[in-house]
């Protein structure tokens, strides 16, 4: 153990560098671990409303949508107007959620 602490007082320059980038990778390293818990949660949440029957000839009143911004080349808000515009009527609540790489921001239509 005297070894260790001798090594550390003789290599002090190396050291301190060393500590920082050890604390700078724990910190990623949880952040990248808390992020797999909330995804899997939010997976599994969503696996609850997936899993429930819904009759063919009930009338959908809500519905929710998560956009990716980076899919299709940036091209998705155009494409989902587009073709969403067709298919919706104006008795449904619909509410878009454009996820962002901090969370998201929700933009209702």
């Amino acid at each position: 153990m005297t070894v260790f602490f001798k090594a550390l007082q003789n290599h002090w320059k190396k050291t301190i560098p060393g500590l920082c980038l050890l604390t700078w990778g724990g910190h990623w390293i949880y952040g990248k671990y808390f992020d797999n818990l909330l995804r899997r949660a939010a997976g599994q949440e969503a696996q609850v409303f997936d899993n429930q029957h819904i009759p063919p000839n009930a009338q959908v009143k809500k519905a929710t949508v998560f956009l990716n911004p980076a899919a299709c080349k940036g091209k998705l808000w155009l494409l989902v107007s587009f073709y969403f515009s067709s298919v919706l009527s104006p008795e449904m609540y619909v509410r878009f959620f454009s996820l962002f790489s901090h969370g998201y921001n929700a933009v209702k239509c």
